[in-house]
């Protein structure tokens, strides 16, 4: 093998490698170098859509506005997964939860899709097990509408947001799940 083959194969083998590892790093600001996640950021632009999915097709979920902090969770092709915020709802087919009565319910279904609207033009956002007790807010065309659980899935577009500080605490969402 020549020198030059095997300077290539360790600039590929480094460059794999910082990829693979730095997917948990954010660069962080204020003289550190690097955080790993969950960290907390703020939104950077005047606006920002959280989104249901990596990249501008899939649909929004959330409109964040200049200043709102979220709990970063991991980074994935330029977009970070965070913990969804509160007063955020998805929903659920009504075939597949029992209303106990004053705005509550159990799923009956096992992992049932959970969508970012009331109908299935979108992919699911989560899945919800059977036996999960779910808080119902309202009844949308044969879907209720629930607050999001932890596991929903919500991607901010990382150029818009900035790093704020490491993030201990709960990661449980608005569901205390």
């Amino acid at each position: 093998m020549s020198t030059r083959t095997t300077a290539r194969t360790r600039l590929w083998l480094a460059a794999a490698f910082a990829v693979a590892v730095g997917a948990n790093f954010l660069p962080a600001a204020g003289g550190q170098d690097k955080v790993t996640f969950p960290c907390e950021v703020e939104v950077s632009a005047s606006n920002l859509n959280l989104r249901a999915g990596i990249g501008q097709a899939y649909v929004i979920l959330h409109t964040a506005k200049k200043g709102d902090t979220f709990v970063a969770l991991e980074e994935q092709l330029g977009w970070y997964r965070v913990k969804p915020p509160a007063g955020l709802h998805i929903y659920l087919a009504k075939e597949f939860v029992d209303a106990q009565g004053a705005g509550q319910g159990v799923v009956k279904g096992d992992r049932v899709n959970a969508r970012p609207t009331a109908d299935t033009k979108h992919p699911p956002v989560c899945q919800i097990a059977k036996g999960t007790s779910v808080r119902i807010v309202a009844e949308v065309n044969g879907w209720y509408k629930i607050p999001a659980p932890s596991n929903t899935s919500c991607w901010a577009k990382k150029d818009f947001v900035k790093f704020l500080r490491a993030y201990n605490g709960p990661l449980g969402g608005q569901d205390g799940s």
